[in-house]
């Protein structure tokens, strides 16, 4: 097929008033409208993950848009800026799978539409040109309000001479009376407060907040783990891949409370923790059998019994002798 795309029929669709496209070696400058190579196309990486936010799926809607691509060529134009960075390169603010879409279907070249943006406004332009896709994933959703917030902050001290931050306290940069969470609630589905966890999630370690995405935790237990000083996070990673278990709410919380009060979250405390059942202190059998020496925990269950009966029947003699903890025992039951 012909892929060469009718540069008069896309203006006048498209960009009408803004003059025919041109095609040029050297740097479009402005807002223009022109026909590029995909491989003079890179991916966003203006910002400080270093990269755009949102994954390129190879799915059903990427397989119709190759589809579409050989049939018609790429239509919609992408949105893109002269790369600062790499010389003759554009960075793509919006449309990575159309560019993915004509690289599959073999295209010679695309419409982008140029643009002249610093990074912190590119920031928002791809967070925006994303943000309201069906399968955005909960990382990239915060990622990119992460980003998106951080521009704003930045814009804000430039272009206001005003502060804000990440937290989205009343104190920082206002438009028309509006903190920078408020603005982006107001263009969204999400709330302040929603805004603000999912931007909590960034602070995980990436194999816990894969985990987040994958639905092997859930939200809200990854916003709480969010909390947890980096080795801690590492220490409860290691827990939950060797004992196959997985934080509840209650136990998040538990554990970011502990953190907060500088408690030591070493894999052993975390790793009793989470056997305990959620809402239960009690003797349950896993709490049980992490109390016992490792070569008894691989006995069968009838030789646990007999050892957990001789521990306690030993620490009886060990208080019939010490009246005094006896008594402190008691004095604790009545409390």
């Amino acid at each position: 097929m012909d892929n060469v795309i009718d540069k008069e029929a896309l203006m006048n669709s498209l960009f009408l008033g803004q003059g025919m496209p041109s095609k040029n070696s050297n740097h479009p400058s402005g807002e223009v409208v022109t026909l590029l190579p995909p491989n003079q196309l890179v991916d966003f990486h203006s910002n400080e993950l270093g990269h755009q936010p949102y994954q390129v799926r190879d799915d059903e809607d990427m397989e119709k848009l190759v589809e579409s691509a050989h049939e018609r060529g790429i239509i919609s134009p992408l949105i893109v800026r002269v790369d600062s960075k790499i010389p003759e390169k554009y960075e793509i603010l919006s449309g990575h799978r159309r560019k993915t879409a004509a690289l599959r279907a073999g295209l010679t070249e695309v419409p982008v539409l140029v643009k002249e943006a610093d990074d912190d406004e590119a920031n928002i332009i791809v967070c925006d040109a994303n943000m309201y896709r069906e399968d955005v994933a909960p990382s990239e959703k915060a990622w990119a309000y992460r980003c998106k917030l951080e521009a704003m902050h930045n814009l804000g001290i430039r272009k206001q001479g005003m502060r804000t931050d990440l937290t989205s306290d009343p104190v920082g940069p206002k438009l028309k009376g509006k903190t920078s969470t408020a603005i982006i609630a107001d263009e969204s589905e999400d709330s302040m407060t929603q805004i603000k966890r999912y931007i909590r999630l960034t602070y995980l370690l990436p194999e816990l907040l894969q985990m987040v995405d994958d639905g092997q935790l859930k939200f809200r237990v990854g916003v709480e783990l969010s909390y947890l000083e980096r080795p801690e996070q590492e220490a409860l990673l290691d827990v939950i891949i060797c004992d196959r278990v997985k934080p509840s709410l209650e136990q998040a919380q538990q554990l970011k409370q502990m953190s907060k009060e500088k408690r030591d979250l070493t894999v052993d405390l975390i790793h009793v923790l989470l056997q305990k059942e959620p809402g239960n202190s009690g003797l349950t059998a896993g709490y049980i059998n992490k109390l016992l020496p490792q070569p008894i925990r691989k006995m069968p269950a009838s030789r646990k019994k007999e050892y957990a009966a001789k521990a306690l029947e030993h620490y009886a003699k060990y208080l019939a002798e010490h009246p005094e903890e006896g008594q402190q025992w008691l004095a604790d039951s009545r409390n």
